[in-house]
């Protein structure tokens, strides 16, 4: 699934697409409609807030992939989709993109839909890959990418 899960320590909406709870429901238009609904509560998120305010105009987009695997993955149509909504109706609008605990097989993909990225976008892009525990090198970078509550917004290390 995909949802808001609150504002980080910069004031930015983050966004996390749920790997491990996707279901899949409903034709690629509904699951597209799902996703431009949040883009444009997170969006609403960003425009509400006095421009004064660390001048924020962009998103963070959290994507668990804990338990990816390629049999249940979104359809190829949903990941284009996502990616032509990003990059036509809300283009500069990423901060970051974390890529949480991807499986090796998620590097192929990765590698394919690189082709298709442009620079500025792939050099957001942060792979978070190994343990997570208070203290550690991937707990200080979430902490300084999305702020301390990292685990609270994203959802991370939650049980399924």
């Amino acid at each position: 699934g995909v949802y808001v899960g609150g504002l980080d320590q910069h004031g930015r909406p983050v966004i996390v697409f749920d790997n491990d709870k996707v279901t899949h429901v409903g034709t690629v238009a509904q699951q597209l409609s799902n996703l431009a609904f949040h883009l444009e509560y997170a969006s609403a998120l960003l425009r509400a807030r006095p421009a004064a305010v660390n001048g924020v105009a962009r998103f963070v987009i959290f994507i668990k992939l804990t338990d990816y695997k390629l049999s249940t993955s979104p359809p190829l149509r949903v990941t284009l989709g996502t990616v032509r909504l990003l990059l036509n109706c809300h283009p500069e609008r990423l901060g970051q993109c974390i890529l949480f605990q991807p499986p090796r097989a998620f590097g192929a993909l990765f590698s394919a839909a690189s082709a298709i990225l442009p620079a500025a976008t792939l050099a957001k892009v942060v792979f978070v890959s190994g343990g997570c525990a208070d203290g550690s090198a991937n707990d200080a970078l979430l902490a300084a990418v999305i702020g301390p509550r990292w685990r609270e917004l994203t959802g991370a290390e939650r049980p399924v």
